[in-house]
């Protein structure tokens, strides 16, 4: 059985069968990761599924304590040109956890990250 869970995006393997996946059906769907420690973070890449060939649609969220997020990237989509990391740069925060939230893309509504570098 294939699973896309969360783990998929943080396992190294840059390939579309490991990916995590959740269909939004109208309400934005997070992938949240903890950086085990608070850090500095400014520039988070993200590697999408079928991100040559379609945008996808998300924002980028960072919190301290994992209840309060600030936006650090507003709503926005991918180029849809490249199956590599695209990074979204943003002024330095201090970060514990990172949350991705998705809001489908242009074929469906269906959210698919292969990898997350932060």
């Amino acid at each position: 059985m294939t699973t896309r869970g969360p783990e998929n995006s943080i396992d190294g393997v840059l390939d579309s069968e490991s990916r995590w996946s959740n269909e939004s059906m109208g309400t934005p769907k997070h992938l949240t990761l903890d950086l085990v420690a608070t850090q500095a973070l400014k520039l988070p890449g993200v590697t999408w599924y079928k991100g040559d060939s379609r945008k996808s649609a998300f924002s980028i969220q960072a919190s301290t304590d994992g209840t309060n997020f600030e936006t650090t990237v507003p709503a926005r989509e991918t180029t849809g040109t490249t199956l590599d990391f695209e990074p979204f740069e943003f002024d330095a925060v201090q970060v514990r956890y990172v949350r991705i939230e998705g809001n489908g893309n242009g074929s469906n509504s269906w959210n698919s990250v292969e990898e997350i570098a932060a």
